[in-house]
């Protein structure tokens, strides 16, 4: 029942914050008028103008994309084509977006549902805080039922995901970071739930490979990010039993139920052939049409018309520099717009003995995250706010917050340092949020006398620039932004303080996160002498050959075995 109300209560906050800062404007915005506006070569102040609505091409891309699916076209006409540059590709004479068509066809349903109440775009942008509250539902229960951490605890690791970190500014807008978070949570805790399940085993199985499959419609990368989830299911479908004979089982659901992500995979092949002609052609390697080569894309002759493949990308040479820059630098840092997230590396220290097979799952994702992204070159993603590349590791780094939280034996100062820095970090990511995502590398920054951290946010928010719906809309003639700023800020710092200090008194609190107990030697493997196991004038003993099985389906295969005990 207190699981149930916890839910309840994080559904109705989350929601709430977000829709006090989903961006958009009044209006569907599907014709070539509307949109043309917005396009970039109309803006010659393109994110001083904007700030917050159609800003960012990974928006305006995505949004034509799914007007021209409602069209039902995949190719865009030129109009749309022109919205949605500069990751806008050419092939055979049609001009498409750079995405994959998972977002698209996520947001199109929303899109016809705010249509009705001339709101198309910021039902589109909400969307996204779909997958935002689903990603602190999942990290709430991640952390209650696999972690056993208490539910103040675990209320408050999905707080700092979602509102101390820069995945909020992303939550409100079209971006396919928080879906990758949304799914690799998913994953995992499917996984576990196959693991501990008695019944339904065949649905959690089925459900992993769907969640797989389904995580490449939305950004091709996913297919290696979830990775160490399916690493995770294998072995938890390996199962080794000491006595009476030795026996090594799998359990043959990994394997069938992966039928499931075949079929994604063929559906997703046939997409691509239907479209370019070949299974294993991505949106992503077409050449880029930047609103002036539509002729030299026709004729062959644009120097863009040789992209890279998509295993080219990657570069292990960019991987110490990106790291750099993903993590320390001003303009992007981790660590810089998110400090909160320092402790994760404590968390990461006190649970060193208590590492088990879920725990290491979560940091090797973080890892494969990282790796990714510092080896591409350009881990910055553009014009961002914070390092919004490495939103899906956030949610693990707020998970082993919430984990040094408790594990540390200074309760009191340690929740009272907590709070200091997530006053500091939720009010970096609630200006990010209010204004803009557009924050330049520090190099193009410097070229043109701007400022490059958060500050450029700052003096948005000073201006009364924001993209905020609710704000725009109802509230920019009563009150200034920064108000509006500090009402927001003032709720969710006492939101914080609440769950950080009252919320303890009211839960016998565990001292220590649990873990399952190590596995017992068997006996015969068991050596009584002190002086035999130190080796002390006797003989290192020979544990006899003893007989093993490797079971897979009805298959059984027998092999001996021999260990010397040191």
């Amino acid at each position: 029942m207190r699981s149930k109300i916890d839910i309840l209560i994080l559904i109705f906050f989350t929601a709430l914050l977000y829709v006090l800062t989903v961006r958009g404007l009044t209006g569907n915005f599907n014709n070539a008028k509307e949109l043309s506006k917005f396009a970039v070569y109309n803006t010659t102040k393109f994110t001083e103008d904007l700030h917050g609505n159609f800003e960012s091409s990974h928006e305006r891309s995505t949004y034509a994309f799914m007007l021209s699916l409602r069209n039902k076209s995949i190719a865009l006409s030129k109009d749309l084509a022109d919205f949605g540059i500069p990751d806008i590709g050419f092939f055979k004479g049609n001009l498409y977006s750079l995405f994959p068509p998972g977002l698209a066809l996520t947001i199109l349903p929303m899109y016809i549902i705010g249509g009705y109440f001339n709101l198309g775009q910021v039902f589109s942008y909400f969307s996204i805080a779909f997958f935002a509250i689903g990603s602190a539902l999942l990290l709430y229960k991640v952390s209650r039922n696999v972690f056993k951490l208490p539910s103040w605890v675990s209320i408050f690791s999905a707080l700092i995901f979602s509102f101390a970190t820069t995945s909020w500014s992303y939550a409100i807008t079209i971006y396919q970071h928080l879906p990758a978070a949304f799914f690799i949570l998913f994953g995992f805790y499917a996984v576990w739930k196959f693991k501990k399940a008695e019944k339904y085993r065949f649905f959690w199985a089925s459900l992993v490979w769907f969640i797989y499959g389904l995580s490449i419609f939305f950004d091709y990368p996913n297919a290696i990010l979830m990775l160490p989830i399916i690493i995770y299911f294998f072995v938890s479908s390996v199962d080794f039993e000491p006595e009476p004979v030795r026996r090594i089982n799998i359990n043959g659901l990994f394997f069938i139920t992966s039928i499931v992500f075949i079929a994604l995979l063929a559906l997703h092949g046939l997409y691509n052939n239907e479209v370019f002609g070949r299974p294993i052609k991505f949106h992503n390697t077409l050449p880029v049409y930047n609103g002036f080569n539509y002729e030299e894309l026709i004729n062959g002759t644009s120097r863009d018309s040789n992209k890279p493949t998509i295993w080219r990308i990657f570069t292990e040479e960019a991987i110490l520099q990106g790291i750099n820059k993903l993590f320390i630098r001003a303009d992007r840092g981790l660590f810089i717009y998110s400090p909160i997230l320092l402790f994760a590396l404590l968390g990461m220290f006190s649970f060193r003995k208590k590492y088990n097979v879920e725990s290491i799952t979560l940091l090797i994702t973080v890892a494969v995250n990282i790796l990714v992204y510092t080896s591409t070159g350009i881990p910055e993603g553009g014009r961002a706010f914070g390092p919004r590349y490495l939103i899906p590791s956030m949610s693990v780094l707020s998970l082993f917050v919430a984990i040094w939280l408790l594990e540390t034996k200074y309760k009191m100062s340690s929740r009272i340092l907590i709070f200091i820095v997530v006053t500091f970090s939720s009010g970096v990511a609630l200006l990010g949020a209010l204004t803009t995502n557009m924050n330049r590398i520090k190099e193009e920054a410097i070229n043109l006398n701007k400022k490059y951290t958060f500050l450029f946010n700052w003096d948005f928010l000073k201006q009364g620039k924001s993209g905020s719906f609710v704000y725009n809309e109802f509230l920019a003639d009563k009150i200034s932004l920064v108000e509006y700023f500090f009402i927001i800020y003032g709720m969710l710092l006492t939101v914080f303080a609440v769950v950080l200090f009252v919320l303890p008194m009211f839960e016998k609190e565990k001292e220590r996160v649990e873990v399952p107990p190590a596995p017992t030697v068997p006996s015969e493997l068991a050596v009584g002498d002190p002086s035999t196991r130190l080796g002390v004038n006797k003989k290192i003993p020979v544990v006899p050959a003893k007989r093993y099985q490797f079971h897979c389906f009805f298959n059984r295969i027998d092999f001996d075995y021999k260990t010397k005990l040191f």
